[in-house]
């Protein structure tokens, strides 16, 4: 063995004739078509929370902001020269606002985008906001819901459960009624 592969006798090798082939160099040959020779680059930012839930919100009404803290992470000052997106896919019922565009973050310092509810139906509303800083792409959930009010004279809407547990125990009663009815017609009088 020379070193970590070994010489190997072959006679061909991808339809070349060949005594010998180095392993080492075809790895090495295969593995430079597989991998670029470039500069991965790390992120110099990053971003939390990545979901955002508002809670129950009344039709109407503006919920407090909700903070996404972008953070550089670079080691390095950044000039935030390049802050695309940001607002919300369902505007109607989500807004957002932001404060990292054109300025200079210093190592570990933060910026944010801020979003709101102001919810104009009932019911459970997600949206999604993306937005890239510096070409750096983020994507952010947002969600929030509005109690549905039950109709004038209506104290509760049951839940799923308990209609479920309705509908067992008329289920339960028929079964008895059907039960009992055969019992009597076998009966002769």
């Amino acid at each position: 063995m020379s070193g970590l592969f070994s010489d190997i006798g072959m006679k061909t090798v991808w339809g070349l004739r060949s005594s010998r082939v180095r392993w080492g160099a075809v790895l090495g040959f295969v593995a430079a078509l597989m991998l670029p020779s470039v500069a991965l680059a790390l992120p110099n930012f990053t971003i939390a929370p990545t979901t955002l839930n508002f809670g129950n919100v009344a039709v109407g009404v503006t919920s407090s902001g909700i903070d996404v803290v972008v953070t550089n992470v670079s080691g390095a000052s950044q000039v935030l020269s390049s802050v695309a997106g940001g607002a919300p896919v369902d505007a109607t019922n989500f807004g957002g606002v932001q404060s990292c565009a054109g300025i200079t973050l210093a190592a570990g310092a933060s910026c944010a985008f801020t979003y709101v509810f102001h919810p104009t139906t009932a019911g459970l509303l997600t949206s999604s906001a993306s937005f890239s800083i510096n070409g750096q792409a983020f994507s952010v959930s947002l969600r929030g819901g509005v109690p549905v009010v039950a109709p004038a004279g209506v104290t509760s809407v049951p839940t799923l459960g308990q209609w479920l547990l309705m509908l067992l125990s008329l289920l339960g009663a028929a079964m008895g009624a059907l039960a009992l009815g055969r019992g009597r017609a076998g009966v002769r009088r």
